[in-house]
């Protein structure tokens, strides 16, 4: 699973932590000015830069990141 539409104009987006799917995962809300929400682990971005290319979003058309809270998992 790398996305997912959830709702309109919501991807989520599998960031594999450790390499098992379907444990962590990154919200891209889409728009003119898109927000992602959650980075996951460092260990992460690999997936989540290619997820976000197959989405047509490169890093700088990216509005925003929101970090819900400080843990390894959701803002490596």
């Amino acid at each position: 699973m790398a996305d997912v539409e959830i709702g309109p104009g919501v991807r989520q987006i599998d960031t594999l932590l450790g390499g098992w799917e379907r444990v962590t995962a990154g919200y891209l809300v889409e728009g003119p000015a898109p927000v992602l929400v959650e980075t996951g682990s460092q260990s992460s971005v690999d997936e989540l830069l290619t997820a976000l290319d197959g989405l047509g979003v490169a890093p700088g058309d990216l509005a925003g990141i929101a970090v819900t809270h400080i843990h390894l998992d959701h803002a490596g």
